[in-house]
């Protein structure tokens, strides 16, 4: 459980779940940074339109396997980072 330690503002910031959270926090980043990229990137489709369905598909495809991913890392745990007590 995260939550602010008893030493302050430094104590805190030091914490290994501030690691985790800063991992997490440039990968949700870079991944809508470059979503307009990724769709400028498109060949056109067979209509000459760029997009639509399939970068939606390609969208739903990709937050569907995240989703899949956090909520087996969520249900095996975490072991705990430190000893109680």
């Amino acid at each position: 459980r995260f939550a602010a330690e008893a030493g302050g503002a430094w104590r805190t910031a030091s914490h290994p779940g501030v690691a985790v959270l800063l991992s997490i926090l440039a990968t949700a980043f870079l991944a809508h940074y470059n979503a307009p990229l990724f769709y400028e990137q498109l060949a056109p489709g067979p209509d000459g339109r760029k997009g639509g369905r399939r970068f939606l598909a390609v969208s739903l495809l990709g937050f569907t396997a995240s989703a899949a991913i956090f909520c087996s890392v969520m249900a095996g745990g975490v072991p705990p980072l430190r000893r109680a007590g």
